[in-house]
């Protein structure tokens, strides 16, 4: 893995980072706040994240990802970084008036190469693990008729996929805050849970990522060519922490498991890409929950 910060200037964000050889994984903590003239919400202010380095598998094809474990444990906090504090208050982060995020992005297209390009890629699943202040995956807010919007359990947890067609930029790849946009017309496919969660061991996604060329959203021969996992950090009422404690990111290529499907009557079909048909239940991994 390797770190990747897309913002850190004179809104007072900066961060602290090491790496932890024993166990192949990274710790760090960063702290931001905003003034009161930073009160656009809509789009993130910074999102600080650890960006998946591994040349010999990336880029993948979907369909070709046997396990993508996912290992982290951190909090967030109102205040400078201290080490005695391991969990996230719910109570403390709203009287801080926060709004932030925490998720994964995985970026693909069909182009192998383009695919490793965040702001060309055609295709974003995005899984999210935790809102703070009323932070929702775009699409959330959709209320055509015609959805009936699939989930999967996995590890406990109810996962809800939301779908999100976005418009292009006409300037640079980055907006205003330094954080990646797309300048091409990219869709998002959100997995939003049913719950927060700050702690993972190696819990493996992929059968989120699975699910979305089996049912026909994607081409199994869309590649999967960027990763990274942030924080999407857009306001605070003074300094807020971020601590990361443990975090590990891996994919390995092999032919999938098919997950044993529940049958259900509902369908849906967003911008296009698929359908679904069922309910998949599948337990992997280890999960802790608070916050």
């Amino acid at each position: 893995m390797t770190f990747q910060l897309y913002h850190c200037n004179s809104h007072n964000h900066c961060f602290t980072l090491a790496d932890d050889t024993s166990t192949n994984t990274t710790l760090f903590a960063t702290t931001f706040s905003w003034s009161g003239k930073d009160a656009n919400t809509s789009t993130p202010h910074s999102f600080p994240s650890l960006t998946l380095n591994l040349p010999s598998i990336l880029p993948i094809p979907i369909s070709n990802i046997s396990l993508f474990p996912l290992t982290n444990n951190w909090a967030l906090y109102p205040g400078n970084p201290v080490t005695t504090i391991s969990s996230t208050s719910i109570s403390s982060l709203q009287n801080a008036t926060v709004i932030a995020a925490c998720y994964l992005n995985i970026y693909l297209d069909l182009d192998s190469s383009i695919s490793q390009n965040a702001s060309l890629a055609a295709t974003k699943i995005s899984i999210w693990q935790a809102n703070y202040g009323g932070l929702v995956p775009l699409g959330y807010h959709s209320s055509s008729a015609t959805i009936s919007r699939p989930s999967i359990d996995l590890a406990g947890i109810t996962y809800t996929l939301y779908t999100f067609q976005t418009t292009p930029s006409s300037s640079s790849s980055t907006s205003s805050w330094g954080y990646l946009t797309p300048l091409v017309p990219q869709t998002i496919y959100t997995w939003y849970p049913n719950t927060n969660i700050t702690t993972l061991t190696a819990m493996d996604i992929s059968p989120l990522l699975n699910y979305l060329w089996r049912e026909v959203y994607l081409s199994s021969e869309t590649y999967v060519g960027f990763v990274e996992w942030g924080l999407d950090a857009r306001h605070s009422g003074g300094n807020v922490s971020w601590s990361v404690y443990d975090v590990g990111l891996n994919v390995k290529s092999g032919m999938p498991v098919k997950a044993v499907g529940v049958g259900a009557a509902g369908r849906e079909r967003e911008v296009g890409r698929g359908e679904m048909l069922g309910l998949v239940v599948l337990f992997a991994g280890a999960v802790v929950l608070f916050g």
